[in-house]
Parts: C-alpha cells; sequence; structure tokens
C-alpha cells in the first residue's frame, strides 16, 4: 500500500523490510514498493535483493530496478543474468534494456543462444533498446536470430534491428 501511495517518508522503512525481513513474500512486496522511489537511496537493497535465496525476491528486483531505471545497478542486474532461475534471468535482460546501457549489449546477446524462448525474445527486445549500428557484432548475433525456430524470437530479432536502424536515421 505505501508503495502505491508514493509515501516518501516509508522508503527507509521499505528498505529494511527489503533487506531484513525473515519472510520472502514481505521482502518481494518491500522490494516492489521501493519502485516509486525518486533516487538512488533504494539501491543497496535492490541490489542485494538480486542475490536473495529465493528467486521470487530476486525477480521482483530485477523489475523493480527496471522500472528505476539506476544505471549503477547494471553490474548487479548483468550478474543476475546468470541466475539459475530463467525468470530472473529474463527480468534481468528486461530490466538492462531499459538502462540502455550499451556496455551491457555483449552480456544480453549472449541469451541469444538461451534454452528457453522466452528469454531468447526479451533478449532480443532489450537488444533493441542497447546496440547502436556501429555494434556490427549484435547486429550479426540478432541477424542470425531472424532464423531462429520460434516465430516470437523471429519478431523480436527484427522489432530489435528495425530499433537500432531508427536511430541511426533519426540522428
Amino acid at each position: 500500500m505505501l508503495g502505491w501511495l508514493r509515501h516518501e517518508p516509508s522508503l527507509p522503512a521499505l528498505s529494511a523490510l527489503a533487506s531484513s525481513d525473515s519472510d520472502a513474500d514481505v521482502r518481494r512486496a518491500a522490494i516492489g514498493a521501493l519502485g516509486f522511489a525518486h533516487d538512488d537511496s533504494v539501491l543497496p537493497p535492490l541490489l542485494g535483493a538480486l542475490r536473495d535465496a529465493h528467486w521470487q525476491v530476486r525477480e521482483e528486483a530485477a523489475v523493480t530496478l527496471g522500472k528505476l531505471r539506476l544505471r549503477a545497478a547494471r553490474a548487479g542486474l548483468e550478474a543476475a543474468l546468470d541466475d539459475e532461475y530463467w525468470q530472473v534471468t529474463l527480468q534481468a535482460a528486461r530490466a538492462l534494456g531499459r538502462l540502455g546501457e550499451r556496455a551491457s549489449a555483449a552480456p544480453v546477446a549472449s541469451l541469444l543462444a538461451f534454452p528457453l524462448s522466452n528469454v531468447r525474445k526479451e533478449a532480443a527486445l532489450a537488444l533493441g533498446e542497447l546496440a547502436e549500428a556501429r555494434d556490427t557484432a549484435i547486429l550479426a548475433v540478432l541477424e542470425a536470430a531472424l532464423g531462429d525456430g520460434d516465430p516470437e524470437v523471429r519478431k523480436s530479432a527484427r522489432i530489435a534491428i528495425a530499433q537500432i536502424r531508427e536511430r541511426v536515421s533519426a540522428a
């Protein structure tokens, strides 16, 4: 409720719950509620949550970091690309796309070989937000994804390539 109300004075209490509550559901809810913050004061509990024992908490942390677009979260999100749960990997890729940090393009591109098509699809879309026309290796990987066995991955690769090319023509 505090997150929906955007109650700024509650940020320290929500951060404490996100970091140390014994119940994973409470930590997860507190992490989601931190998504209204307007500064990076919530970065430490969110980065800590990317290493939580419960995958649902890690997933929520990646989602929230994507909403906040905190550039300082890049390294933590890149590490989360290797999470044992695909749901966390997918959300970390999505969040990195939202950050728009070109340096994250290569780690995200490696997900185009992921066994699960949902992750490959999200990686392609994130690359559309991250890569530039001069990233020829990334464009080559996206072009290779045009031959993926899943039509949604192919569609996402086409969208990503179009986004990259649009940025070139707009510049």
